[in-house]
């Protein structure tokens, strides 16, 4: 009586490409399936963004940048002062003491800050955006930004 040989087991076959994949956390989800999710919720996002009258390229987005990057300024001057012993650039020095003339910061519309040592109510210094037209005072987007307003708001919101 012979037996007849058992066939030698097949080893998994991997699924072709996107048959049976799933994302962990996900069963049965492609990867496809997650980028079309994760799509739609940015283009959502997006959406409501730009209802809130905030758009990524709108009004709102070149007043924050220019707030983020007026902190960014000021983050370049504290260092500044800490290894100049606590002296701040002088009016007359301005921001090319930090930056060197080619590299000047500028605020979300493209305009160069104003730089005035010493800034007001004891302040060491402040830096100032002219807004959208790059002239003093205005509204809304035109409106001037001052970092020394800023820092006031800070103080007066709670924490």
């Amino acid at each position: 009586m012979t037996s007849e040989p058992t066939p030698a087991p097949t080893p998994d076959v991997a699924p072709s490409r996107g048959e049976g994949r799933s994302v962990r956390g996900m069963p049965g989800g492609s990867w496809w399936g997650v980028f079309a999710g994760v799509l739609v919720v940015a283009v959502a996002w997006a959406g409501v963004d730009h209802v809130m009258e905030g758009s990524l390229c709108g009004r709102g987005g070149q007043i924050d940048t220019t707030r983020l990057s007026m902190r960014n300024v000021q983050t370049q001057v504290d260092t500044y002062a800490v290894r100049k012993r606590g002296q701040v650039p002088t009016f007359q020095q301005g921001l090319p003491a930090i930056f060197g003339d080619m590299d000047l910061p500028r605020d979300g519309w493209g305009n160069q800050y104003l730089y005035i040592s010493p800034g007001p109510d004891g302040l060491p210094y402040d830096l100032i955006s002219f807004g959208a037209d790059g002239k003093v005072g205005g509204s809304g987007e035109n409106a001037d930004i001052a970092l020394s307003n800023e820092l006031a708001n800070d103080e007066r919101s709670p924490s």
